[in-house]
């Protein structure tokens, strides 16, 4: 059994394998880490043994907030994000990116999410904590990771408006 990324193939696939609860717990820890803010969660999982540690991320870029980041990580090692208004082969859209569970070396193909997921305005470099909480739960719900159990902490950021 061969590790990519922190993680089996084994792993992956038990984790993005729609029949696995994943239930977050806590108050979002808001970090500073080369430029961006991170905002971690852990995620137990009470159906799996055996897997590293889950964390759902919320990344800021303070010269980009309107293109906030929501990654699932496994082991410390991305296995599926959202990038609001992120580019994405010359595009600029909202889409989901997921490793591939059977060869977690590659991604999928982009799924788009501009229809379906909250609409962030680009015109500034602004978000309200509201909006930000709003794809915050979009993206959990995507991700099929129960946040009712997490406590929202307002990012620590300059253009985070109330």
């Amino acid at each position: 059994m061969s590790r990519y990324h922190g993680y089996t193939t084994q792993q992956a696939q038990a984790v993005l394998d729609p029949k696995t609860e994943l239930i977050a717990y806590g108050e979002v820890d808001w970090t500073q880490n080369q430029g961006q803010h991170n905002g971690d969660v852990t995620i137990a999982d009470i159906q799996l043994l055996d897997v590293p540690a889950l964390c759902y991320r919320t990344v800021l870029r303070p010269k980009k907030l309107s293109e906030p980041t929501f990654i699932v990580l496994l082991g410390g090692q991305h296995l599926q994000r959202i990038d609001v208004n992120g580019e994405h082969e010359f595009r600029q859209f909202t889409h989901l990116q997921q490793t591939d569970p059977h060869n977690p070396l590659h991604e999928l193909d982009a799924i788009d999410l501009t229809e379906t997921f909250p609409h962030v305005p680009t015109t500034e470099n602004t978000i309200s904590d509201e909006l930000l909480q709003l794809c915050y739960r979009a993206a959990a719900k995507q991700f099929r990771i129960d946040i009712s159990g997490v406590t929202w902490v307002r990012p620590p950021v300059e253009g985070v408006t109330s």
